[in-house]
């Protein structure tokens, strides 16, 4: 069995994080074992995390991801911003 912090994923927020993404993450929250929970320097103790990586959500065109693990200033995310609706 897995545990809880196998199913943790960390985000950088702040209030200009827009209501599509949160819902959507509400929605993998909902049917899924992921949990989403805000980051801060504390999360990865907290959590008793083994890294301190995170979702970094950014506003550029289209809607993509860099691969693979990007270690230190967040996993650049960025969703519907590119005349896709997101509120």
């Amino acid at each position: 069995m897995l545990s809880s912090r196998e199913h943790t994923v960390l985000y950088l927020t702040d209030e200009e994080m827009k209501l599509g993404r949160l819902r959507a993450q509400q929605r993998y929250e909902y049917w899924t074992c992921i949990r989403f929970v805000p980051w801060t320097s504390k999360t990865s103790s907290k959590y008793d995390l083994d890294h301190n990586n995170y979702l970094k959500h950014v506003d550029d065109d289209g809607c993509w991801a860099i691969m693979g693990n990007t270690k230190g200033d967040g996993q650049r995310i960025s969703c519907c911003d590119d005349g896709h609706q997101d509120s």
